[in-house]
């Protein structure tokens, strides 16, 4: 396909041990009522069959890439480099797309020219059938209570959200020096958000399946999941500073009650490093608070003291 014929939409899913998904992945994508896209399948060393089922898939729009690297985030990059749409969406090899997802998107973009980001909710899904709702953070909330909490936490699911191809620079691609860690996301959303503006809409939903082979977090490991949060956080720091800012009272707010649940945690299971280097950022954090949120938190640790 020629770059005048490119398409609209470049759809790209990071393939790793998802033989039985990424069929059914892939028919939610053919099922689109919106149909001008392209899906890039970036196989990085499954040990199971996934690529043997991706290359059974027969479709022109598909282009398979294989690569080295082990890990979501150099994969989506590799796909990155490839894709050719002028919007970019971001989806994992077992999770669902409803038909009218990409024409709802479409729909938003029409009304709401401009933005850099369109965003939905999105419905977590068990293995069992149950689900649970979720709306992306900063739909119901201010821009600025949205850059805080996105400091710390990824503010929506990977594939609720379509980006302009465009506002993807090579230094807000995919942290890849996280990819054998947890929450890669937060970085990447994090310097997006600052960077782009963003519309939201609740006409579809994207469907998150969790509890599946090979779930990245699926499995609580303190330990792994303190290391990647301190690369996060390091990142985002660095993000500010090279831009001479610096975290604003809200963003220290939620950085403070992520150690606090990490302190907690940590002593529950007895690891005294991660608990002590949890007591030390809180301690460092605190003056940088407001001094509404410095009084709430002086309060509980009045009134429910065994909870600090």
């Amino acid at each position: 396909m020629s770059i005048s014929n490119a398409p609209l939409v470049s759809i790209i899913i990071p393939l790793h041990n998802k033989a039985s998904f990424i069929r059914e992945t892939w028919d939610s994508l053919q099922s689109q009522t919106f149909q001008d896209w392209e899906c890039l399948i970036v196989e990085n060393r499954s040990t199971d069959n996934s690529l043997e089922v991706a290359q059974q898939i027969r479709d022109p729009r598909l282009q398979i890439l294989i690569t080295e690297a082990q890990g979501p985030c150099s994969a989506r990059n590799q796909g990155l480099r490839q894709a050719r749409g002028k919007w970019i969406l971001f989806l994992d090899a077992d999770d669902l797309l409803p038909p009218n997802y990409l024409q709802s998107k479409m729909k938003l973009i029409q009304e709401q020219p401009g933005r850099d980001l369109y965003s939905c909710p999105w419905e977590e899904q068990n293995p069992q059938g149950k689900t649970e709702r979720h709306d992306p953070l900063g739909s119901h909330v201010s821009r600025e209570e949205m850059l805080a909490s996105a400091f710390i936490y990824p503010p929506f699911a990977i594939h609720t959200t379509l980006i302009r191809r465009e506002m993807i620079t090579p230094e807000l691609e995919w942290p890849e020096s996280l990819d054998q860690g947890l929450c890669e996301d937060a970085i990447f959303w994090f310097k997006l958000l600052h960077q782009g503006g963003i519309a939201f809409h609740d006409d579809t939903y994207a469907i998150y399946r969790t509890q599946t082979e090979n779930f990245r977090n699926q499995v609580k490991n303190l330990p792994r999941l303190s290391q990647s949060y301190e690369k996060i956080i390091k990142a985002n720091l660095q993000y500010l500073q090279d831009r001479n800012l610096k975290p604003t009272p809200r963003q220290a707010y939620y950085l403070y009650t992520f150690y606090q649940k990490m302190e907690r945690e940590a002593a529950s299971e007895n690891l005294e490093s991660i608990q002590k280097n949890a007591r030390l950022n809180l301690n460092q954090i605190f003056p940088q608070l407001s001094p509404w949120d410095q009084l709430k938190i002086k309060f509980k640790k009045w009134i429910f003291p065994k909870s600090f």
